[in-house]
């Protein structure tokens, strides 16, 4: 694998526009293919970043494979969280049931980025409470195209409006499940703050090296 610094410090900065999320991707997934650890897809990705909405598409995309390593690295994918009384855990009414070793998740989703140009959404959910009260979540994958899955796209938000948004409806949708963790647990912190590694290294690319790397770099 490449060294990321290195490609940093060499890479000929790319000058062709990128038309939308899709060009974006593919020029993500080039830099993907030469390093290993998500952190450091993010930060290469967002130095191919033309603009601060594909930055954050990289970092976005990373922290999700950080979340769940097992995740296609070819496919794009939305986290699906936030509802109507917001995106803190202890807000999350969507259900995630089991039946004979069958999951079924069931609810809506309010704000889910990428909306419609996602492939695969992972949608955390409630599987009841803890001892203590608390809201026990599982994080989950089903496919935008999945029977029972309803996405409707939102208007474009003024920060990066060229990644789209989305409300996500879920009514008996099958879906794989992940670990289980509550808001108080120490997995459910250590699994925010991996995650936020590579969604602030992505703007770190882009902002920090990108824009750093402008006309005068040879020159200085």
């Amino acid at each position: 694998m490449d060294s990321v610094l290195d490609f940093l410090l060499t890479e000929p900065l790319a000058t062709t526009p990128l038309d939308d999320v899709g060009a974006a991707w593919t020029r993500h997934r080039v830099a993907a293919n030469r390093f290993g650890k998500p952190v450091d897809v993010a930060i290469a990705g967002g130095f191919g970043a033309d603009r601060l909405g594909f930055a954050f598409l990289s970092g976005y995309q990373e922290a999700l494979r950080t979340l769940i390593p097992d995740l296609p690295a070819d496919e794009l994918v939305a986290l699906c969280a936030t509802e109507a009384g917001g995106g803190h855990p202890s807000a999350i009414r969507t259900t995630l049931t089991e039946e004979l070793g069958r999951y079924q998740l069931n609810g809506t989703k309010s704000f889910a980025t990428l909306g419609m140009l996602a492939q695969r959404l992972v949608v955390i959910a409630s599987v009841g409470t803890a001892e203590d009260g608390r809201n026990r979540l599982r994080a989950t994958m089903v496919d935008v195209g999945d029977p029972g899955v309803h996405v409707t796209n939102l208007p474009a938000t003024p920060f990066a409006p060229e990644i789209p948004h989305a409300t996500v409806t879920l009514t008996d949708v099958a879906a794989l499940a992940t670990a289980t963790w509550t808001t108080s647990s120490r997995s459910a912190r250590s699994r925010t703050f991996t995650c936020s590694r590579p969604r602030w290294a992505g703007w770190f690319g882009w902002r920090g090296l990108r824009r750093g790397r402008g006309p005068c770099w040879s020159n200085c």
